[in-house]
Order: structure tokens, then C-alpha cells, then sequence
């Protein structure tokens, strides 16, 4: 996993974010990815259109000692973790997923009970694309 996601805008949320991987693969091909950063794509685990594990956001920076980092902003990422496969379809940025379509390992139950559902300050299960 890359500790680090580029965008061309920065966020301001911070806390557990699903990942969502997307209908199409890449336009790179998987063996320059690998050669590029050093690591190995495990190509017939990849999953497409949906939902596929959940990290920490901790972050949004101008800059990163990451190979991955591109920026302009980079989303700081802690603390990968896979998931079972949900599908559904993406949008582009941050977008909210309803809580039948969060797998229940995605956001540690305390973190669910700490506010009512409907709380201003409840966080939303978010998934970016």
C-alpha cells in the first residue's frame, strides 16, 4: 500500500477512509508500476469496481519523501487494512457510502458508538476513488 495518495486539491478530513478501487485498471501498465516503485502487483488478486480496504488519513501535505508523491497534494495514508470486496460504483473525490454497503470490519465499532448517527459530528464512512 502507498503511504501516500496525490490529488490536485487539499482535504480537510481526517480519519478512517475506504478505499475504492475503480471499474478500469490504469492506464500503466502493471510492470512498469512495479519496476517504477519496487514492489509486486499480485494481478490476479486486483479487484475492480468496489470497495477493497480501509486506511487511517492523517494528513493532506505539500510535499512527502514518498516515490509515490507527485502533489500537488498528497494524503497522507496510515495503517492499510483489506477488506472483503463490496461492489459499487465510485465517484470522483470523497463521497459518503451508506452503512449497508460498509463492510462491518471497515470502522472499529467504538468509533461508530462514540456520537448518535445523525450528529453533526458523526463521522461518515467516506471512500475516495
Amino acid at each position: 500500500m502507498k503511504p501516500v495518495e496525490n490529488r490536485t486539491r487539499p482535504f480537510s478530513y481526517r480519519g478512517p477512509l475506504l478505499i475504492h478501487a475503480g471499474r478500469k485498471r490504469a492506464a500503466t501498465p502493471l510492470g512498469e508500476i512495479e519496476r517504477r516503485f519496487g514492489v509486486d502487483v499480485p494481478e490476479l488478486e486486483l479487484r475492480f469496481g468496489g470497495i477493497v480496504g480501509i486506511v487511517d488519513l492523517v494528513d493532506c501535505v505539500i510535499g512527502h519523501p514518498s516515490p509515490w508523491f507527485e502533489g500537488p497534494f498528497g494524503l497522507v495514508l496510515h495503517n492499510p487494512r483489506p477488506l472483503p470486496f463490496v461492489a459499487m460504483s465510485g465517484q470522483l473525490g470523497l463521497f459518503c457510502v451508506p452503512d449497508e454497503l460498509v463492510p462491518t470490519a471497515a470502522i472499529a465499532p467504538a468509533t461508530r458508538a462514540e456520537t448518535p448517527r445523525g450528529s453533526d459530528s458523526t463521522p461518515p464512512p467516506v471512500a475516495f476513488y
